[in-house]
């Protein structure tokens, strides 16, 4: 991922060989070297360890700190310039493939891995500022609007043998749901606002499966989907 001024490229994954687990380089892109990475270890880490492999990364909006996702559950963040290690906030806060700031820098979303509740953290308390409830499904992409008003979300839902998704538009300042958009067939990996914040995209797919008695079986095909939502085509409320 790149900082907002393009200048630092962060690098993500995990390694036995790196301290904690966690792979973290910071490139520095204009004169293409690193400027930053953790320290390793002189002794390989146990395997363990790669539970907190980097799963997803997010810069603030400033470049000032760059927060890490890891399937432990734990949200890491550090110093977006320097690489240098802050704080890890507490458990089942990130174990996702995504995380994200508000554009003003003073939030930032991540989903649990147990509920599928999303959190929305005061940046400055790391203290979760409110939790959004209602997912059916694993939630799996989220983004803010361009004023930080709304939380978009998007997710992988199965009902019975059925996979299908759900797209979620909240109140970020409330945590109210405001919308929940209709016919979502395949499950969401992306959304995404139009810069003016009037339009919703989203999109996803999945391999035809079945499932049966504890058996998958593909058919060979695949199914995607790509749809863009004006917002205020969102008249009514959904449940």
């Amino acid at each position: 991922m790149f900082s907002p001024d393009g200048r630092t490229l962060a690098l993500g994954g995990a390694s036995v060989s790196v301290e904690g687990g966690c792979f973290l380089t910071l490139w520095d892109v204009p004169n293409e070297k690193v400027k930053a990475r953790l320290k390793e270890t002189a002794e390989p880490a146990p395997d363990w360890a790669l539970e907190r492999q980097v799963s997803a990364l997010a810069f603030s909006p400033d470049g000032r700190l760059l927060a890490i996702a890891a399937p432990d559950t734990k949200l890491r963040v550090f110093d977006g310039q320097t690489g240098a290690f802050k704080n890890v906030w507490e458990k089942d806060s990130a174990a996702s493939i995504w995380i994200a700031f508000s554009p003003d820098g003073k939030m930032l979303a991540s989903v649990s891995r147990r509920d599928k509740t999303v959190k929305l953290w005061d940046v400055q308390t790391a203290k979760v500022q409110r939790i959004l409830r209602g997912n059916k499904s694993w939630v799996t992409a989220g983004t803010f609007s361009p004023d930080g008003t709304l939380l978009a979300t998007g997710g992988r839902l199965q009902e019975g043998n059925k996979l299908s998704g759900e797209v979620n538009v909240w109140d970020a300042h409330t945590g109210e749901r405001k919308y929940a958009l209709p016919n979502v067939n395949v499950p969401v990996f992306t959304v995404a606002f139009s810069p003016d914040g009037k339009r919703l995209a989203f999109s996803g797919g999945n391999e035809i499966v079945t499932y049966s008695e504890g058996v998958v079986k593909a058919h060979g095909k695949t199914v995607g989907e790509i749809r863009l939502v004006p917002l205020d085509s969102l008249t009514t409320k959904q449940p």
